[in-house]
């Protein structure tokens, strides 16, 4: 599924000056569709590995297009793609459950079905926009600013690719779960951050500005953890759950900030070329950061990791907005 997603994320920037934005959309809805559709009743492993690709190329585009296609609605992207990406999270926290109650009342097959009905019904009625994205030219040498939100977006989605990972054994091992009720830390996460983003949602930009924020959010979610790993002598099993808790929250508007603000920059060029860009550099972290944590493979470690990662996407989004407030700066002058 990642490799298609992978894939998918190059190809959108190929193909957005090529077809309509609205036509891209409805065909790829399709596509997610087919594949969801195709791994939940195929009886075979080869299909199943096959419609996992498929799925994920649908959902690189979709994120893709629909993450640049919020550039056009208005000038504070980032606030917008904060309460899309909350929608985002109380999905994936409520559809598992939606499943679940479909599956008992019917089957597992008939509720991939019902879901394939939902996404091919959005596809035939959606319309959005008509027009041609006119590409410039793909990034071959980011500026410094996007150099700089690129790394922001690579330790960001490592570290909240680690808290994702870890998140059963988490509730396992310090909330004391049997094994077989593990799965309710996926559950949790994901509604952690749907949280942090209703609240971002509230206070961006009413209260705090993206820019102010970001790094709010990021260091908070970097001082629970490392506060943790620091005090792991003395912190109780709870206090270390609660940690990882407040992380998430803190965790959950950071992406769409960090997209935003990129998009926002005065000289970020192209959005469907810089969004592509940007998830695919945080597809980068999402494996090598989660991959550092393989070699000392412990709750403690992945504190330590995590915490790590946050702070990192702190500096290098204070450092691209410190940019972007330079270069804003010199034009005004000129």
């Amino acid at each position: 599924m990642f490799a298609g997603l992978f894939l998918g994320v190059a190809l959108a920037p190929l193909i957005s000056n090529k077809f309509q934005e609205g036509t891209l959309i409805r065909a790829f809805s399709t596509v997610l569709a087919t594949g969801l559709l195709l791994m939940g009743t195929g009886q075979s492993t080869e299909l199943f590995l096959i419609a996992s690709l498929v799925l994920g190329v649908g959902f690189g585009v979709l994120e893709v297009l629909g993450t640049a296609a919020s550039k056009s609605l208005q000038s504070e992207t980032a606030s917008w793609l904060t309460k899309l990406n909350a929608i985002f999270a109380l999905s994936a926290f409520i559809t598992p459950v939606l499943f679940a109650l479909a599956a008992t009342a019917f089957s597992s097959t008939a509720g991939f079905y019902l879901i394939f009905a939902f996404a091919v019904t959005f596809a035939l009625i959606y319309r959005g926009s008509d027009r041609v994205q006119t590409q410039k030219r793909l990034f071959k040498k980011p500026n410094r600013t996007i150099v700089a939100f690129m790394l922001a977006a690579v330790f960001y989605v490592g570290a909240e690719t680690v808290i994702a990972g870890w998140s059963s054994v988490l509730v396992s091992e310090l909330g004391g779960l049997d094994a077989q009720l593990a799965a309710i830390g996926a559950s949790s996460f994901w509604g952690l951050l749907a949280l942090g983003r209703l609240i971002s949602v509230a206070l961006t930009p009413r209260v705090l500005s993206p820019r102010l924020a970001l790094p709010i959010w990021l260091a908070l979610a970097g001082a629970s953890l490392l506060t943790a790993w620091v005090s792991w002598a003395v912190v109780s099993p709870l206090g270390v759950l609660g940690a990882f808790g407040l992380a998430t929250v803190a965790a959950g508007p950071c992406y769409a900030l960090i997209i935003g603000l990129a998009l926002d920059a005065k000289d970020s060029g192209n959005s469907v070329a810089l969004t592509s860009t940007l998830v695919l550099a945080g597809s980068v972290g999402g494996f090598v950061l989660p991959g550092i944590l393989q070699t000392l493979p412990e709750i403690e470690s992945a504190a330590l990791i995590a915490g790590c990662g946050f702070v990192a996407a702190l500096i290098f989004s204070l450092a691209g907005s410190a940019r972007t407030n330079s270069v804003a700066h010199s034009k005004e002058t000129v």
